[in-house]
């Protein structure tokens, strides 16, 4: 019997990564070898392309999408968790796109939630040590603004300050699209506030904000994909 093709994005590094398609121009990538992945989002074509979330960057996800043909990628985050941005040190200054309150909470080991980094979560494939190494001397060198749009391709981004799980937390809103990225401010599953930085009273305050958008799909930070009742 014939054996089925290699699915596109498999062809190189195909136990490093999970990638789901969404639809057209849009895809889901998760490191499978962290059970507590998080989810990151690629928006574009291999022309130009926006990646928001980088994951924890041992392997390299730029490398990884080149490899595909895609050029062109900016990196933008939703916020300072290690599991979210730890990628972005394999980006250029000029291609990440990062807010100052983000940028300055990198670079504050209390604050990007170090306590959650436990070996009994990676796959036993991967040497611990060396994730611990990526954060315990973790820098980048970027470009912080306090950005308000992202422009990519077809996409049109707002970025909307939602402060509550951490306060450098932010969502990217497409409105013509219908997309709204949420980082873990809002996802199907327990939403954590026991780090320096969060805020119980304000995240309910930036669930309402975002609750009242016209969006048809949210793409969070953990688990699966929302679609908006009602």
């Amino acid at each position: 019997m014939e054996k089925p093709p290699v699915p596109y994005f498999f062809k190189f590094m195909k136990t490093q990564f999970k990638v789901t398609k969404i639809n057209n121009d849009i895809y889901k990538i998760q490191e499978t070898w962290f059970k507590e992945h998080a989810n990151f989002y690629l928006f574009g074509n291999k022309k130009e392309s926006l990646l928001i979330d980088a994951g924890l960057g041992f392997f390299d996800i730029k490398k990884f999408l080149e490899k595909q043909g895609f050029k062109n990628i900016k990196v933008a985050l939703t916020h300072a968790h290690f599991d979210h941005f730890g990628g972005i040190r394999h980006f250029l200054p000029s291609e990440i796109l990062i807010t100052k309150k983000i940028y300055k909470n990198i670079k504050d080991k209390k604050l990007i939630g170090l306590n959650y980094l436990h070996s009994k979560d990676f796959s036993k494939k991967i040497n611990f040590p060396e994730i611990e190494k990526i954060f315990d001397h973790f820098s980048i060198l970027a470009n912080p603004k306090n950005i308000k749009n992202i422009r990519i391709n077809k996409f049109n981004f707002k970025v909307i300050s939602t402060p509550g799980h951490t306060d450098d937390s932010v969502a990217y809103y497409d409105k013509n699209n219908g997309i709204l990225v949420t980082g873990d401010t809002l996802y199907a599953g327990e939403t954590y506030f026991n780090f320096p930085n969060s805020d119980m009273k304000k995240i309910k305050l930036s669930l309402g904000k975002i609750k009242n958008l016209d969006f048809k799909i949210v793409l969070p930070g953990h688990g699966h994909i929302l679609k908006k009742c009602g």
